[in-house]
């Protein structure tokens, strides 16, 4: 599923930051889906989630750190 984020969101961007938000969003809303009770119920809201996640709500869910590749 994240190969397929990735490669939706890489089509309109084609730099790191596409690869960090398709990451992002399925971080976001797998903490989402997983805050529902019951087995067997988590894909179904994680797809959920990722066709109704917001613009809003991904801003106020984010948390990122910028670190520089060339310390690594």
């Amino acid at each position: 599923m994240l190969g397929a984020l990735c490669a939706a969101y890489l089509s309109v961007s084609r730099d790191m930051d596409a690869a960090v938000c398709a990451c992002s969003v399925l971080g976001i809303c797998g903490q989402l889906a997983e805050t529902v009770p019951g087995s067997g119920s988590f894909m179904v809201h994680l797809m959920d989630g990722l066709s109704t996640l917001s613009a809003v709500e991904f801003e106020t869910d984010i948390s990122l750190e910028k670190f520089d590749l060339e310390t690594i």
